[in-house]
């Protein structure tokens, strides 16, 4: 494909480069404003792009001049699919698109209710999907389109987190009628704290070394019936892996059995409330212990000392010689949702190395070889789980 990069026949670079150009952009998509028109959606794909095709912005109805030469796209992009979908020709475009303006403009795409609003946006994504109008970059279009329609309406969507896995399964059900997973994405997106939650995990994974993207990876809504077997039961959430293969992502506040790793549970999910409490040093330092970096979590001695308030406010004196004894679980409620096995040992090895909290070499190094042991076990409860893309 033709680009201002001058990358020939190198998909795997030309698309890891068009991935951080565009990424680049799309810090700033939002400053466009249109009439969710078709002009709209070229202004957009526009500013996306312009760093790396000299035909951004256009369709694939348009006759475009490209290095000097006149393409009529229609006769080389005028079918387009991929797998066994099939996208709208290029001679109905401009009517399946005025069916998206028309959607996009509609009351239901304005509306206050968010149950309204969020099947609208659905329906917007999956006409926009069906038209394809671009020769390439469509996904992300669409989302900033969606985006902004959102904002119009009062509402933030924020498709961060969704990985290609799940985002493409669902686009081809909806293609083919069913919206429901595409409108589960959508729902979860206008979440904010479920946005926070699935980006967690699959940061998590992308840390742990997996291929994100091949995963579907999804937060559990009220009323879903989950049965799974727990794969991580760590950093305030527990991932179960169901018998399709899909990862979803539970609050360790709203699991209704405490679970460990290996388990298999069946229950039926019901939110609670999400609500952190007021503990920023124990997050951090939770936070940087998760990432497995060397460097201290604190900067300076100010840090640490309010870290070190923040155990003691937490704990009664009775809880603190326990901890000093080794007893990590005393650290399970100093936050809600309450902490798992793992996060209440790498909290107490933060106590004992930055707060001040000074057990013997014993107490500590039992701390170590627990959450070693741990971490050894939870990883190969992953790679024995089976999901097909391991």
């Amino acid at each position: 494909m033709k680009n201002r990069l001058g990358i020939g026949n190198d998909p795997e670079t030309l698309r890891s480069a068009e991935r951080m150009l565009s990424g680049r952009r799309a810090e700033t998509v939002g400053e466009i404003r249109g009439n969710f028109d078709q002009q709209h959606l070229r202004d957009i794909h526009q500013h996306l792009f312009q760093d790396v095709y000299e035909w951004a912005g256009t369709m694939r109805q348009d006759t475009i001049e490209l290095e000097g030469e006149t393409i009529h796209v229609p006769d080389v992009a005028g079918q387009l699919s991929k797998g066994s979908t099939n996208f709208l020709p290029a001679a109905y475009l401009d009517r399946g698109l005025n069916h998206v303006s028309t959607l996009a403009n509609s009351d239901q795409a304005k509306s206050n209710d968010p149950e309204i609003f969020a099947d609208a946006a659905t329906k917007t994504l999956n006409d926009l999907n069906h038209a394809h109008p671009f020769r390439d970059g469509n996904g992300r279009t669409q989302r900033a389109f969606v985006e902004q329609l959102a904002d119009r309406a009062g509402y933030e969507i924020d498709f961060h987190g969704v990985t290609t896995e799940r985002n493409v399964s669902a686009s081809i059900d909806a293609h083919q009628g069913d919206t429901t997973a595409l409108n589960r994405i959508v729902v979860e997106s206008m979440d904010a704290d479920r946005v926070a939650l699935r980006m967690q995990a699959v940061d998590n994974l992308d840390r742990a070394g997996y291929p994100v993207d091949e995963f579907w990876v999804e937060t559990a809504q009220d009323g879903d019936h989950i049965s799974g077997t727990v794969i991580t039961a760590e950093n305030g959430y527990a991932s179960l892996a169901d018998d399709n293969n899909r990862f979803i992502i539970v609050p360790r506040q709203d699991m209704p059995v405490e679970v460990n790793v290996g388990q298999t549970v069946t229950f039926d999910y019901e939110r609670g409330d999400t609500a952190a409490a007021e503990i920023p040093y124990i997050e951090h330092a939770l936070a940087h212990s998760a990432e497995d970096r060397v460097n201290p979590p604190f900067d300076d001695e100010s840090d640490r000392q309010a870290f070190a308030q923040e155990i003691r406010d937490n704990l009664s004196p009775a809880d603190l010689d326990a901890l000093k004894a080794g007893d990590a679980e005393v650290l399970r409620d100093v936050r809600e949702p309450s902490l798992s096995e793992n996060e209440q040992l790498r909290l107490a090895l933060l106590s004992y190395d930055h707060g001040d909290v000074a057990p013997d070499a014993g107490a500590r190094i039992n701390i170590i070889e627990r959450l070693s042991d741990n971490e050894f076990s939870e990883r190969t409860a992953i790679t024995d789980s089976g999901p097909k893309h391991f």
